[in-house]
């Protein structure tokens, strides 16, 4: 067959545990069952086989170690080398056709390093010097396993406790590069997310929502339109302690990790709790950090907007060392960044949209509580409403002014924090640690020490009182000049508020990876981790209880009021700490099970337990939510046929199998009286698995299909509302019949709010597409995946609008209404069932969806006389997204409407690389939507037709933004830095006007009278205020 060999770049579940089908699973038979496999696999150890197959490279010339890296992912394979003999090298590039062993020969070339073969898996990069035909350890065996989690495979090149995954894999992964990171001028993870992952349907950033989030900037990632719970964001593999939350568990923060600490980012849009567990129905984001460095690395990153405002600034530092032995190595990264954030006078074409939008303005506007305005012995105006300009008060022309200003009102945006001085965009501060220590006990045992810091803050102005509407003013108090009671809207210049939110993540992780022989590996790590976030929220006072305290004369001119509002003390902010610890424990065994012809099939297995507490102290006498997880996991791969024209269709076929059971515990907090018992305590099991195949039927072409589950547990307030909640005397209308009592007036009845059994919500995903590398144009890749992914036992309630049907669902939800024993007497009168006694309104798993989407990627990279071109286009078709609120409730729509997904998102561009020299050029386009809200019910209706009409259109328009770059990338070893020059919306391309209110509650919706609304945002939320930025960065390697 050849010595050729390709690395198996993810393994899959090899459990059989399937679906439990709601079946009680002992925490014990979980352990039996796991530790079998671990049994199992120790008695299943021969050599695997070694297979391989052509790729198309295209590696552009460069630093050595950069360019091993890129062979190791497009080739999918491990390679281990000491940075030391990387450093300082150059490589020639690669751009044709070859298989593994030729084209790391030919990446070598001219470097004074060659490579050889581990006996079970992967390369080894020595010097030229050194015997190739060694072993690398005296056993002969190797240290390397075959393709396992990333931290068995060799731990000192990386500590992603998932197995590597790549583009080419059986499900549809997308892998994007650290350089590509900083390459899109991406301030955080999320800012790259929202660019340029076209499945990420996350409408609106907490940034961009300052006031109503406190200041925070935490990240928020939506694959799929299933909301931010069910997307599952890892970091090198392992999650992260879940941002803290009485109701429910966030989504973990990353937006304080630098472009620069990440070596990858992993993608994966299909429910996935066969691999990740619970959470993972949308998909799952793996950040990958870089640990394998050797030296200091200074990186200096600044920003600014072609308005001279925005400015941002960031620093990182790396350093990687190792001992003179060579046993222990360690890596430190250090990053610091600040933002300056936008408010929402520095943009014109913002504040003129808002312009009106409420009552107050600049100047006072003034209307009376009836009739025509009328001054104090003097004139009556002409109209009920007029302004006076604050700068003037009466005392100098004003009363002629409040003539002449009679029917109209001011409508220009208040400098103040409701206005002008109104946070768009937060200020932000954000840190990043990273030390990851290494040591080498012996070739088999390695141990590691791995800590992480992240700090998030967010700063927000805020409007200085809490309600900006009108203000009734008595004849003769504040000034009131007119013979009757007026309203006022008066503005606070030069006042806000000032509101603020921090995010901590830390964790720390000790473990030991043992080398057992014949290619298998072990892992047993420990985590200790907490998440912390303290909010700031200023506490406004009331335009009523200002004018009552500092008794201002607001007609006396802008002087007054801006000494009043000195003289006055807000009451202290209001000041909130939430913590969240998590231990989390893991076992893992992976290696080679048995081989056939195409190679080795290679299994991998987990064992761990988590738990999470977060204190509910707000009162001091509450009990803590604790959340325990135990977990067993399987993941098998295996090669069937060879890549071998003799197979025909079923050439290169290799299946995949994961499992996954995952038993919660979770003990809450009633929040109720002190006559309940203090804590509630639910535990469930649930079994999911993913299982897909891909199979090469033409030389050129992959074709690819898997089928997963995910699920969703219960949060807190849904288990509590579950409990055994209030129970209410009721009474159905008077036209409403119970169809098993006909012609019986209905009896009082009672309504429990609580006591339904909560199950999880469940997903399947249905994934098929195909890759095609065609050999007559090497360089260019396109893929094609669709996937289907329904849910179904959606946690809802019924609501009141349907109460009248609840006899027709009877029969469909057993419990649902309960009675009374059906007497003789009852039979007699043909009745069929007992009087109604209760009915059980308690959330319930009622609810379902379906949605549909198609990834479409296209890359070409080619070397041409002028340089490596590489281009590329992604696109994300959001076919179809319908939700079903409850069983009896018709389906809706939720595609490209307010609050829902785009349709269609897109992006792509070209990279030119000339020797040390690369431009780039990327085109971000999003779709138009519709002004209107999902029609869900009546209330929706209404909802947009309000937006319509303060929108004045019934579509936004698509958008599309332009970003450019130009950099040199130092020799190592050169005294010059590495440079990079950019330019994100080069086109200075405003994003549509948008001012749809957020909140519609304080509207007069018969007579379309406003008494009060928020101001929306002003543009959409695709887009970014700031405008053209520019951006600078240069590194500098020691």
């Amino acid at each position: 067959m050849g010595e050729r060999w390709r690395w198996i770049s993810a393994l899959v579940a090899a459990t059989g545990l399937g679906d439990s089908g709601g079946r009680p699973l002992a925490r014990e038979a979980i352990a039996r069952t796991i530790a079998s496999f671990f049994l199992a696999s120790l008695a299943l150890i021969p050599s695997p086989a070694w297979c391989g197959r052509q790729v198309d490279f295209v590696i552009p010339p460069g630093p050595l170690d950069q360019a091993l890296i890129r062979f190791s992912h497009q080739a999918d394979i491990a390679l281990a080398f000491d940075p030391k003999i990387a450093d300082g090298r150059l490589s020639p590039g690669l751009a044709r056709r070859f298989d593994a062993e030729n084209g790391l020969r030919r990446l070598l070339r001219g470097s004074g390093l060659v490579f050889r073969r581990l006996p079970h898996g992967g390369y080894a990069i020595v010097d030229s010097h050194q015997d190739v035909a060694a072993p690398l350890s005296k056993d002969g065996r190797g240290e390397a396993p075959t393709t396992v989690p990333e931290l068995l495979v060799i731990a000192r090149r990386s500590l992603n406790a998932d197995i590597p995954r790549s583009r080419d894999d059986i499900q549809p992964y997308q892998v994007t590069t650290g350089d590509d990171v900083a390459n899109a001028q991406a301030a955080t993870i999320e800012d790259f997310m929202r660019s340029r992952l076209t499945d990420n349907t996350q409408a609106v950033a907490q940034s961009q929502t300052p006031t109503l989030n406190f200041g925070s900037s935490r990240s928020t990632i939506d694959l799929g339109g299933f909301g931010e719970s069910q997307t599952l964001v890892l970091v090198d593999g392992r999650r992260l302690p879940s941002v803290p939350n009485l109701g429910a568990f966030l989504q973990a923060d990353l937006n304080a990790i630098a472009p620069e600490m990440i070596e990858r980012i992993e993608v994966l849009t299909s429910s996935a709790g066969g691999i990740y567990g619970p959470g993972a129905i949308g998909g799952v984001v793996n950040v990958v950090l870089k640990r394998r460095f050797e030296g200091l690395d200074l990186t200096s990153t600044i920003g600014l907007s072609d308005h001279g405002d925005s400015g941002r600034w960031r620093l990182n530092a790396r350093w990687g060392g190792a001992s003179a032995s060579g046993a222990t190595r360690v890596t430190v990264n250090l990053d610091h960044a600040q933002d300056q954030g936008l408010r929402i006078g520095q943009r014109s074409f913002i504040h003129s949209a808002l312009d009106g939008l409420q009552p107050v303005a600049a100047n006072i506007n003034i209307t009376p509580f009836f009739a025509n305005l009328a001054f104090v012995n003097g004139p009556t105006l002409t109209s009920d409403i007029t302004f006076l300009p604050l700068s003037t008060g009466l005392g100098a022309g004003g009363r002629e002014a409040l003539i002449a200003n009679a029917g109209k009102y001011d409508r220009t945006i208040p400098p103040d924090g409701s206005g002008a001085l109104k946070s768009m965009l937060p200020r932000t501060k954000t840190t990043a640690a990273l030390l990851s220590v290494h040591h080498d006990f012996t070739s088999r045992l390695e141990g590691f020490v791995d800590v992480l810091y992240l700090a998030n803050k967010g700063v927000t102005s805020v409007p200085w009182f809490s309600s900006q509407d009108r203000v009734a003013v008595a004849q003769g108090a504040n000034g009131n000049p007119f013979a009757q009671t007026i309203y006022v809207a008066f503005p606070t210049p030069g006042f806000a508020g000032t509101s603020s939110t921090e995010n901590q993540t830390f964790r720390a992780t000790v473990g030991a990876i043992a080398h057992i022989g014949r290619g298998w590996s072990t892992d047993l790590d420990l985590t200790a981790a907490r998440s912390r976030v303290r909010t700031v929220a200023f506490n406004p006072a009331t335009p009523e209880s200002f004018l009552s305290v500092t008794k201002v004369n607001l007609f006396e001119g802008a002087n007054a009021l801006e000494a009043a509002l000195a003289s006055y003390k807000p009451l202290p902010p209001s000041i909130d700490v939430k913590e969240n610890s998590m231990v989390d424990a893991n076992l893992r065994l992976a290696g080679p099970v048995f081989r056939t012809a195409a190679g080795a099939t290679t299994l991998s297995l987990l064992l761990e337990a988590r738990r999470q507490a977060t204190p509910t102290n707000f009162y001091g006498t509450l009990s803590d939510q604790i959340e325990r997880v135990y977990s067993g996991y399987a993941e098998l791969r295996a090669p069937i046929f060879p890549l071998d024209g003799r197979f025909g269709l079923v050439s290169g076929l290799e299946l995949q199998l994961a499992g996954r059971t995952d038993y919660f515990d979770l003990t809450i907090p009633t929040l109720a009286s002190q006559s309940a018992p203090p804590t509630l305590r639910r535990t469930q099991d649930t079994s999911t698995f993913t299982a897909g195949f891909k199979v090469f039927p033409l030389e050129d072409l992959m074709v690819r299909a898997s089928y997963s589950t995910g699920y969703l547990p219960p949060n807190a307030d849904q288990f509590r509302q579950g409990a055994d909640g209030p129970v209410r005397d009721a009474i159905f209308s008077g036209r409403t019949q119970d169809p098993k009592r006909p012609g019986e007036r209905l009896p009082r009845y009672l309504v429990r709010e609580g006591g339904s059994p909560l199950g999880p919500e469940r997903a399947k995903t249905l994934s098929t597409g195909f890759v095609l590398k065609p050999a007559r144009l090497p360089g260019l890749r396109v893929s094609m995946d669709y996937s289907r992914t329904e849910k179904t036992d959606v946690i809802g309630e019924i609501p009141y609008a349907y109460y009248n049907r609840l006899f027709s669902l009877e029969d469909q939800f057993p419990g649902l209404i309960q009675r009374g024993p059906l007497t003789a007497e009852d039979s007699a009168k043909g009745y069929t069932a007992g009087p109604l006694v209760l009915v059980d309104l308690s959330p319930k798993n009622l609810g379902s969806s379906r949605t549909d989407i198609l990834d479409v990627n296209l890359d070409h990279q080619q070397e041409t006389p002028l340089g490596g071109v590489h281009l590329y286009v992604h696109a994300t078709w959001l076919m179809n997204s319908t939700q079903r609120a409850w069983a009896y409730s018709k389906p809706y729509q939720t595609i490209g409407r307010l609050e829902g997904p785009l349709p269609f998102r897109a992006n792509g561009g070209v990279d030119f690389r000339r020797g040390a020299w690369m431009t780039s050029l990327n085109a971000q386009f999003y779709s138009d939507y519709r002004t209107s809200y999902p029609d869900i019910d009546g209330d929706n209706a209404i909802r947009s037709e309000i937006a319509r009409r303060y929108q004045g259109a019934d579509k936004i328009a698509s958008q599309t933004f332009i970003d450019v770059s130009l950099g040199r990338v130092a020799e190592p070893g050169s005294a010059w830095p590495s440079i990079r020059l950019g330019v994100r919306n080069l086109l200075g391309q405003r994003p549509p006007r948008v001012v749809i209110p957020f909140d519609m509650t304080g509207l007069d919706v018969i007579n379309g009278i406003i008494y009060e609304v928020d101001q929306g945002m002003g543009y959409s939320s695709y887009g970014d205020p700031r405008g053209r930025r520019f951006e600078l960065s240069i590194s500098r390697r020691f």
